[in-house]
């Protein structure tokens, strides 16, 4: 979601950095944002930390504050109504009170049919946990699946997970510049394999767009 979908470095950078101003009386930097925070699950960081909340507290009290600086990406809308026939899941580090907070003020939420947000999982992303979870919600086996995500932390989780790996800017098994490459890249007829001239899904087979802040 974030960083595919939605462009939201700057709300969660600046999330974490109140939180540590107040909580830590620390300042943070963008390299170690970018290093140590971006990616990860919210509510593993908010224990590693010390910050002394839950992640719906934390949802509620800082991420709210800065939600209006969340925004899709160009072309995000059109690229997912184009892709309307595949069933699609969102899958997620980010909690769920974030995730339906984004999803439903950038009315994203009804181009899917599932979504899987850290509060569902044990284990987030990069174990598999999270994407076999969308499968299962979606109907589907993962060898149908073809993940879609901007991070390392995405591709380990599609490939631990037996996907197909579409990377949005990042090498995978496919390369995308954007989410908006997508629909340019599907044909309805056979699930994507490596090797061919670009990926192509059938009836079987679904796009799970995914992300973690």
């Amino acid at each position: 979601m974030d960083g595919v979908l939605v462009d939201s470095a700057d709300a969660w950078f600046a999330t974490f950095s109140e939180a540590f101003a107040q909580r830590l009386g620390r300042s943070l930097s963008r390299e170690f944002f970018d290093r140590e925070i971006w990616a990860g699950n919210v509510g593993e960081l908010l224990r590693r930390f010390g910050l002394g909340m839950e992640v719906s507290p934390f949802c509620d009290l800082h991420f709210s504050r800065h939600l209006d600086s969340v925004k899709p990406f160009p072309g995000t809308a059109r690229a997912l109504s184009a892709l309307a026939a595949f069933p699609k899941a969102v899958i997620t580090n980010t909690p769920g009170a974030c995730t339906r907070d984004i999803l439903g003020r950038l009315d994203l939420a009804r181009f899917f049919d599932h979504v899987v947000n850290g509060d569902d999982v044990s284990q987030g992303k990069p174990h598999p946990e999270p994407v076999l979870a969308g499968c299962r919600a979606l109907g589907i086996e993962p060898a149908d699946a073809v993940l879609v995500g901007d991070t390392e932390t995405d591709v380990a989780a599609g490939r631990a997970a037996g996907c197909q790996v579409i990377g949005v800017g990042i090498p995978a098994d496919f390369t995308v510049a954007s989410v908006a490459d997508l629909p340019g890249l599907f044909r309805l007829g056979e699930c994507p394999r490596p090797g061919q001239a670009g990926p192509s899904a059938g009836r079987g087979c679904s796009i799970s767009i995914s992300k973690s802040p």
